[in-house]
């Protein structure tokens, strides 16, 4: 947080975290274990909630396209922007690859809703929840849950161990 310029620190002091744990990544591969930082994942899920209830709050209301604009441009912008903020090694370049492809989804995910318009009815949230509430729907949910755990859930960096042994002394 210390690189940051003194505007900066001063508008967002609540966003400094310290972290603590050699197996953060943020302590095996930048050396800041202990040190206040800017809490990228912190600020991204505050954004990213905020923005998904106003997305669906414009979506309840049948404005598709807006709330499909507001998410779009909220969540790939910050992923430029909040690029900036991280220490991680973008490589030789200034501008990481998931900053140009977060830049270049923007106009793309623009041209979609004059494409594909959205027609019909305006959303029924009762309608959907009786779907969902299906022996179906609820099995491939947990099943799709499970496989994406199994595929992403686990570290390829870190590792862990249980043990087990005696108390000598309450035998």
């Amino acid at each position: 947080m210390e690189q940051m310029p003194l505007w900066f620190q001063r508008c967002f002091p609540w966003a400094a975290f310290s972290y603590s744990g050699c197996t953060k990544k943020i302590a095996y591969a930048h050396h800041l274990d202990g040190r206040r930082v800017f809490a990228v994942p912190a600020v991204t899920a505050s954004l990213y909630s905020a923005c998904a209830l106003a997305g669906t709050l414009l979506y309840l209301y049948g404005m598709y396209a807006w709330a499909f604009f507001l998410c779009l441009l909220v969540t790939q912008l910050w992923r430029f922007f909040s690029e900036f903020l991280r220490s991680d090694y973008r490589g030789n370049r200034r501008i990481s690859v998931y900053q140009i492809m977060s830049l270049a989804t923007v106009p793309y995910g623009l041209l979609i809703p004059f494409l594909f318009p959205a027609a019909g009815q305006a959303a029924d949230v009762v309608a959907g929840l009786r779907l969902l509430w299906n022996p179906a729907a609820i099995l491939l949910l947990q099943i799709a849950g499970i496989a994406m755990f199994l595929r992403t859930g686990r570290s390829q960096v870190t590792g862990s161990g249980v043990s087990f042994f005696v108390n000598e002394d309450q035998i």
